[in-house]
């Protein structure tokens, strides 16, 4: 069962970051197709958005430039979501591939 996930990016500058904005935003890919095994390990090691997960539908997973570019001070994190285009029965492939990259959802 293919999940169609997409991955957004935005860029942080020292001076967006002061008015607590980000420089830039967008798609880096959109509803693309992956595995579970694809998904969980685009996922695993990432923070995700909630904590506990009560609603994998509309929970992301981040990945924080922690270093960011020595020379410009700008930092890109990159999120991964669940499409919106997906099909319902999806989530609950969606939900198997948050378990397997080692998260656990709220009831579990």
């Amino acid at each position: 069962m293919p999940l169609l996930l997409s991955k957004t990016y935005e860029i942080v500058t020292e001076e967006s970051a002061e008015n607590g904005e980000a420089e830039e935003r967008g798609w880096a890919w959109e509803a693309c197709e992956h595995s579970v095994r694809e998904a969980a390990r685009l996922i695993r090691g990432l923070a995700p958005s909630q904590s506990p997960i009560t609603d994998p539908a509309r929970c992301w997973f981040t990945q924080y430039d922690e270093m960011g570019d020595i020379c410009t001070g700008e930092r890109e994190n990159t999120s991964i979501h669940f499409s919106h285009e997906n099909k319902p029965h999806a989530l609950r492939y969606w939900i198997v591939a948050i378990r397997a990259a080692g998260f656990k959802i709220h009831g579990d």
